[in-house]
Formats: C-alpha cells, sequence, structure tokens
C-alpha cells in the first residue's frame, strides 16, 4: 500500500464531511420548500341571522262543520187507519 500523508488525509475528510453537510443543508431546504403548498382561499357562505325574521304563524286549519242527520221521517197511520183502531179501541173497551 501507498502511505499518504495524515495530514491530507484529514484535509479530505473534513473538505468531503463539510460538502457532504452543505448537500443535505440544501436539499432540506429546497425539499422542504418544494413541499410547501400555499393554503387554499376560504370561502363562507353568508346567510342572514335566523332571529331577525319572524316565523310566519301556522295556517289556522279550519274543520268542516259536521252536517247534521236528518230526522227520521215520522211514522203517521194514515187517517182511515187511526180511525179504525180508535174505533176498535172503543168497542173492546165497553164491555
Amino acid at each position: 500500500m501507498r502511505k499518504v500523508p495524515a495530514k491530507s488525509r484529514a484535509a479530505l475528510a473534513a473538505a468531503l464531511a463539510i460538502a457532504v453537510h452543505v448537500a443535505l443543508l440544501l436539499f432540506l431546504v429546497f425539499g422542504v420548500s418544494w413541499q410547501n403548498r400555499h393554503p387554499e382561499p376560504m370561502t363562507v357562505d353568508l346567510v342572514p341571522p335566523l332571529a331577525a325574521t319572524k316565523p310566519e304563524p301556522p295556517p289556522k286549519v279550519v274543520e268542516p262543520q259536521p252536517k247534521p242527520e236528518p230526522a227520521p221521517p215520522k211514522h203517521e197511520e194514515p187517517p182511515k187507519v187511526k180511525e179504525l183502531n180508535d174505533l176498535m179501541l172503543k168497542l173492546t173497551t165497553k164491555k
């Protein structure tokens, strides 16, 4: 093997270490800045406050009036039948 002075090896090692650290620093700086995304603008829907408007009262429900049922027709006996019944009652009670 060839003998190289220790001083030149130390200088070479220091130069390589500095170069690697500079490369790492540059990679981190540019890598992080490339990954940064600008925040998207926020959109907001403006809605009027709910307390500012009065709710409408519910419409009144009008229930239909129940129709009265027609009265049942009165069953009247014809006049002749009524007279005959009265006559029969008189005849039967005279005894």
